[in-house]
């Protein structure tokens, strides 16, 4: 005789460890530190002239680049099946040449960071500005 009653409950694993909340929120504490120190202690304005930027021009970089809009885009070109798009590609490029999937992640990641504060800087020197 089966119980049915009883359920058994899948083990999720935890995502929010004290321990991760604690380690993330001290470097996010120390990064911010670095910058405050950079720009307004030391007056270093070039360093971080493309957060500067980014910021002009948030709501662009926020309904393209986070809403997935610009790479949904871009995945609509592909050859011969989905499968084969330029986003995917060129990650996949990356992983190749670090011969690491997460080390390829990471930096596909950072190289899409620097191409929308670039476009964001382009914005900025045509004096173009997204306002609601």
């Amino acid at each position: 005789m089966v119980d049915i009653t009883k359920k058994k409950k899948k083990k999720r694993p935890k995502q929010w460890y004290q321990r991760r909340v604690v380690i993330t929120a001290g470097a996010s504490g120390l990064v911010l530190t670095a910058i405050y120190y950079i720009v307004d202690i030391k007056q270093l304005r070039k360093p971080t002239v493309l957060l500067q930027w980014m910021g002009m021009n948030a709501l662009i970089g926020y309904a393209l680049a986070a809403c997935d809009i610009f790479p949904a885009v871009i995945q609509g070109f592909y050859w011969r099946s989905p499968e084969n798009n330029l986003v995917d590609a060129s990650e996949a490029l990356i992983q190749n040449i670090l011969h690491s999937e997460k080390w390829g992640t990471l930096a596909f990641v950072i190289i899409e960071i620097l191409f929308w504060g670039l476009l964001a800087g382009f914005l900025h020197k045509k004096g173009i500005y997204i306002k609601l």
